[in-house]
């Protein structure tokens, strides 16, 4: 900077003594006067060209302050509007209509319990499984992890995420779980839930389910000890309730009368917790579990592992058994006979038996 200004100086000094020396030459006489004003004229020629590139040559920083002024101007965020670093993640909005809600595996997906682990009946185990957030919305604590389908394993129905998930970041997801107490193959299939009700999942279309699969396996026995005296025969047991019952969103059944919406006697409530997904959950010590489409007898849900608090209903196709104990200890199976996905009207045939 300082070398172009003293340019600058030096040329104004060069063009005053030029038109000095042009000025004496006017005194001598009209001789000289085509010869100076050629001079002058190229003298400010001269010196405009150099003065043309000395402000070229000058580093654009040192053209004033507003360059800095504009600078610092566009740092400033607006009045009310809290810069990205100062949101939690937490606190980024979600589910404004125009983001997407998609799940990937993580590697691994199954952090721990991979498939088929065999377990002893009645064993505790925690699952993990680790996803991605592969769509475009935040996943915030109001989302959750929700049963789908298959063997729930004595889990609860849905979990919330205990923190948010951004888009692109992976989590892992743990549920408690208790192996069911008869031997066999067990899956459970899970799914991700928004706040709002929408599930999504992984797979080509982000609708599949994760699951969890264990297998349990036989415990030793003792040797039988022999009895003594004559075997003694086994009673039939007696029914106690057997009924077709057609149940409505929001009613209580009793188990043991097949009666609706009794009140403090209901065992089951039949509940909408979403846009086309219903439940049947179980009220106070009552239990169920999913048996299958084979019809169990009363030893086959006497033995059964009876330890869900709900099912869900679209997860059922009519033709399905389950097995139950109600509240005051007695055992049934009720069946589902139809589902009407119009009005959701749920009609159950129960028998339940004094046996327990």
């Amino acid at each position: 900077m300082n070398t172009a200004v003293n340019q600058i100086k030096l040329l104004l000094l060069l063009l005053a003594i030029g038109l000095g020396i042009t000025g004496c030459q006017l005194f001598r006489g009209d001789e000289g006067e085509a010869t100076a004003t050629l001079d002058v004229t190229q003298a400010y020629q001269t010196v405009n060209a150099r003065l043309t590139q000395a402000v070229g040559e000058t580093p654009s920083a040192t053209m004033g302050p507003s360059a800095t002024a504009t600078s610092i101007a566009s740092r400033t965020p607006t009045l009310g509007t809290p810069t990205a670093t100062s949101t939690p993640i937490s606190q980024i909005p979600t589910n404004d209509g125009s983001c997407t809600n998609r799940a990937a595996p993580g590697v691994p997906i199954d952090v721990t319990i991979p498939d088929d682990t065999e377990m002893v009946p009645g064993q505790e185990f925690t699952k993990t499984w680790r996803l991605q957030n592969a769509g475009t919305c935040n996943w915030t604590q109001e989302y959750v992890i929700a049963y789908f389908s298959g063997e729930p394993m004595g889990a609860d129905s849905s979990l919330k995420l205990s923190q948010a998930v951004p888009p692109g970041t992976s989590v892992d997801i743990s549920v408690d779980m208790v192996a069911p107490l008869n031997p066999g193959s067990y899956q459970g299939n899970w799914k991700l839930r928004t706040g709002t009700g929408d599930w999504f999942g992984i797979g080509p279309n982000y609708d599949a389910p994760f699951w969890v699969r264990i297998t349990v396996i036989s415990q030793p026995t003792a040797a039988p000890t022999a009895s003594r005296g004559a075997p003694t025969a086994t009673a039939t047991p007696s029914v106690l309730a057997s009924d077709s019952v057609i149940m409505q969103p929001g009613d209580g059944l009793d188990l043991d009368t097949a009666d609706l919406n009794g009140g403090a006697g209901d065992d089951l409530d039949y509940v909408q917790i979403a846009d086309n997904l219903h439940q049947l959950q179980v009220v106070g010590s009552t239990r169920l579990s999913v048996y299958g489409a084979a019809q169990p007898s009363v030893s086959d849900c006497q033995s059964a592992s009876i330890t869900a608090s709900f099912v869900n209903v679209e997860a059922m196709p009519p033709g399905t058994y389950l097995c139950y104990r109600t509240g005051l200890g007695w055992i049934g199976r009720a069946m589902v006979f139809d589902f009407n996905e119009s009005d959701a009207e749920l009609t159950l045939e129960i028998l339940t038996w004094s046996a327990q």
